[in-house]
């Protein structure tokens, strides 16, 4: 079982925010990251807090979905 973390979007700043045990990563939504796999799929479990619902949560939400269920590559 993974660590719990948790993952925030900041929509004013379009910043998203993910924090596990003693790490922290800030990731600008418009921007695609190379993303692990197993962390996407982490981060979808866990679930992305807003403060109100947002065209841009549903957008990376999307972006982290497809990540989590995209054919696996070879170090994932």
């Amino acid at each position: 079982m993974h660590a719990p973390i948790e993952w925030k979007l900041y929509d004013l700043s379009g910043v998203h925010h993910v924090t596990a045990k003693d790490k922290e990563i800030f990731m600008l939504v418009e921007k695609d990251y190379p993303l692990r796999k197993g962390l996407a799929f982490v981060m979808i479990c866990y679930k992305l807090q807003v403060e109100n619902f947002s065209q841009m949560a549903n957008d990376l939400v999307l972006k982290i979905y497809k990540i989590a269920n995209s054919p696996r590559q070879q170090g994932d």
